[in-house]
């Protein structure tokens, strides 16, 4: 009776949790900074109007002003350097020496977060597997139980 009860409760855990993270990701309000293009970052660094420049993982940029509270967002390539892509872009190293680069470390949980998502689903299936495969073969049910044959000889006489 108790392990009635542990499997019930894994699954209505499981339930819970996979409805709680539809809420979350449907529900999320987080406000976004409105975005703008790279080379308007360009235009307002030779014009000197950016203090700080925080340079997130996957080539996101978030940039701060010296004159105004609010916060603008924009993309490099992936591959190729911030100083590389605002030079070629026009913008003077001595103006490029004036912003603060700030460069935002890559999480020490985003791999571990990556293998989970991977081997997460191989887990849940194996443990389903593996009680529907005792079910099975639990009680009264014979379905895969093939060395276990109730079949008698009987004899001429018999």
């Amino acid at each position: 009776m108790r392990s009635g009860f542990l499997k019930n409760s894994v699954v209505y855990l499981l339930i819970i949790a996979a409805v709680t993270a539809l809420v979350l990701s449907v529900f999320n309000s987080q406000s976004q900074p409105p975005e703008m293009d790279i080379s308007t970052l360009a235009a307002q660094i030779n014009n000197g109007e950016v203090k700080r420049i925080t340079v997130k993982e996957g080539g996101d940029l978030v940039v701060e002003y010296k004159n105004k509270s609010t916060v603008e967002t924009t993309r490099k390539e992936a591959d190729v350097s911030l100083f590389e892509t605002m030079v070629g872009l026009g913008v003077s190293p001595e103006r490029l020496a004036d912003v603060d680069v700030e460069v935002e470390p890559r999480s020490p949980w985003d791999d571990w977060f990556n293998l989970a998502i991977t081997i997460l689903p191989l887990i849940i299936i194996g443990g389903l597997l593996f009680f529907m495969l005792r079910q099975a073969q639990g009680s009264n049910n014979q379905a895969l139980s093939f060395g276990k044959s109730r079949a008698r000889m009987f004899t001429g006489d018999k």
